[in-house]
């Protein structure tokens, strides 16, 4: 889908209004922000954690293969890796959460979040389906750039700071943490255990895990001191600074512009020099 918008002389509104809107697409309700900043802050993060609705190419962990699953989880994640494979909306499977704009320190943290496991859908009170929520839950992390879909293993809802998770990960696809690894570090004076972890992140405290001997910080990112996603506010951050610099040429009358948004990316064109840049 592909929307244009007016010209506008007040660029900072005209993008509020519209990420509020795209918040609402994604979230099932418009977002009702009126702080530019934090609208962008809550549309990053839901555009991270939110699978794009794509065939996507699923990855099965040796660590998943080889778990012994109850009849009903199994065909809980049958379903969903069906439903991933065809191109399907992958928002039932995620947890509540998302959409209440909530904060998932996992995610934020690891880069990794979890999918119930239900054969059947329930509609909740805003008229949303949802999977059946399960006690054992599917750990993965997704890569939008690449299309595919890391399935590491199936655990309860106590293991969101278990470091097994990340151990899997690097043993099958290792690319997908090395940005977090620490190079020149040999050891630390402590290294974290997955429950003080779970403790570090109730506090809003980055900590670093240690895995074969490898220490990583943030895969995801990591979260500041108030909770919030690390990559978002800098995504915020840099867009507003962006628009501030674009409404003072605006102003100046040296140039016009356009948001037009296509799929879940805002593209600015420059309509005076005929140029477009992404900008969101």
């Amino acid at each position: 889908m592909c929307w244009r918008w007016p010209v506008s002389h007040d660029l900072k509104s005209l993008l509020l209004e519209k990420v509020n809107a795209l918040i609402g697409e994604i979230a099932g309700s418009n977002g009702s922000h009126t702080d530019l900043l934090q609208a962008l802050v809550q549309f990053v993060n839901l555009r991270d954690r939110v699978p794009g609705i794509r065939k996507w190419i699923v990855c099965k962990s040796d660590h998943l293969r080889k778990q012994s699953l109850n009849a009903n989880i199994s065909a809980g994640l049958e379903k969903l890796v069906s439903a991933a494979e065809a191109g399907e909306d992958l928002r039932p499977w995620l947890h509540d959460a998302i959409f209440a704009d909530k904060q998932d320190a996992l995610f934020n943290d690891w880069g990794i979040q979890h999918y119930h496991l239900g054969v059947e859908f329930e509609i909740v009170k805003n008229g949303r389906p949802r999977i059946r929520r399960t006690g054992d839950v599917l750990f993965a992390t997704h890569r939008e750039d690449t299309g595919h879909f890391y399935l590491i293993g199936i655990f309860d809802h106590k293991n969101f700071s278990n470091k097994q998770l990340l151990e899997i990960v690097n043993a099958n696809w290792p690319e997908l943490i090395d940005h977090a690894k620490i190079r020149s570090l040999i050891e630390i004076s402590h290294s974290p255990t997955s429950s003080e972890i779970h403790l570090l992140r109730k506090n809003q405290v980055n900590s670093a895990a240690e895995i074969d001997g490898k220490f990583f910080v943030g895969p995801g990112g990591g979260y500041t001191t108030s909770g919030q996603s690390t990559k978002a506010v800098m995504k915020a951050l840099y867009v507003t600074r962006l628009l501030y610099s674009l409404q003072k040429e605006v102003d100046s009358k040296q140039l016009e512009v356009r948001f037009v948004v296509q799929d879940r990316s805002v593209f600015l064109v420059d309509e005076t020099n005929n140029r477009h840049r992404l900008v969101l």
